[in-house]
Formats: structure tokens, C-alpha cells, sequence
């Protein structure tokens, strides 16, 4: 109930943020297609080569995350500058990361946050991850008043493809094949 209410809370923010009315995100989160993910990062072992990742550079595909991380570091975010910069554990905290839907909604006025995690360190790494997300139904758009940077996509079939490049991605590096656009 209070991760809910911290969602609800988010939206709000980004709909103010956007110049909206508080609730305008609230009857397209009705039935979202939120997922909950429990991660572990086992403890990084001596001869473990230093570029290898737990998770390697993405963003998001729904609208925002809220991570959850258990004080070992392992996150970091690549700044506008394009150097990796770790982000903090704090107590009791969230670290929320834009997604692409709202990055879309938005026309970049709030973008994705380009991330990774791993584990440099000897003691084992766990976080939790909401990933919150909107209605499948739900037609994405430029809400602002600035030219679209992006066409209008059916938040459904976004994720569904974001989920596809993914699993293609995983897949050609199981077998060693490189992926064509």
C-alpha cells in the first residue's frame, strides 16, 4: 500500500512538473503493467575481469523506477558529460529513474536515465526494483508545447518491443551472433 501511494505520489510530481493538473496521470495507471524485481549481485570474485557488468547500460522502459538498494554500492548513471557517476545508498531512500514513457511524454523535458549496476565489492548486492508503469492502452504523446520529438506510440506495444530488443540482445550474446537493425 505505501509503495502505491509513493507511485501515486510520483505521477503527481511529474504531471505538476509538466504543468498539468495533479491528477492527470491517475485514470491512465489504472491497471498498469507494473512488475516488481528482486535482484541479487553476487560478490564480485578476484579474477573477475573489471568491465564486466551485472547489468549493462540501458534505460527503462516504463515510466519511472523505484529502486530500492541494500547500502552496497553498485548503480551508477551516465551524465550529460558522458562519464559514469555512482549513485549514493542512502537509508531509507528510493532512487528514482526516469523511464522512456514518460522521457516520451515529456519530449525529453524529464529524460531516461541511462544506468547499469554491478558489484565491485566482496559482500553479496541486492536491490529491489518497482518499475511503474501506465495502462497497456494508453497512447503516449508530447504533452508539452515544444515541436514532438517523438510520434505517438501505444504504450502496450512499446513496452512489448523494448521487452523483444532485449531478449534479442540477451540472445545473440548466448550463441556469439551480432544483431542487425
Amino acid at each position: 500500500t505505501q509503495l502505491k501511494e509513493l507511485r501515486r505520489v510520483v505521477f503527481t510530481l511529474f504531471a505538476l512538473g509538466l504543468g498539468l493538473p495533479a491528477d492527470f496521470f491517475a485514470s491512465k495507471t489504472t491497471t498498469p503493467m507494473d512488475s516488481l524485481n528482486c535482484i541479487h549481485y553476487p560478490p564480485r570474485q578476484p579474477d573477475t575481469p573489471e568491465h564486466q557488468m551485472g547489468i549493462g547500460a540501458h534505460t527503462d522502459f516504463e515510466c519511472f523506477t523505484l529502486l530500492a538498494q541494500d547500502g552496497t554500492p553498485g548503480l551508477d548513471i551516465l551524465s550529460d558529460e558522458g562519464q559514469w557517476c555512482p549513485v549514493p545508498c542512502v537509508p531509507g531512500t528510493f532512487v528514482v529513474n526516469i523511464g522512456d514513457l514518460i522521457s516520451r511524454w515529456s519530449n525529453d523535458r524529464f529524460r531516461s536515465t541511462v544506468h547499469r549496476a554491478r558489484n565491485h565489492s566482496n559482500v553479496d548486492r541486492y536491490s529491489m526494483a518497482c518499475f511503474c508503469c501506465c495502462n497497456p492502452d494508453v497512447v503516449i504523446e508530447n504533452l508539452t508545447y515544444d515541436p514532438p520529438k517523438y510520434p505517438p506510440v501505444n504504450a502496450g506495444a512499446h513496452m512489448l518491443a523494448r521487452i523483444g530488443q532485449a531478449n534479442a540482445i540477451n540472445e545473440s550474446k548466448k550463441d556469439g551472433s551480432t544483431l542487425t537493425k
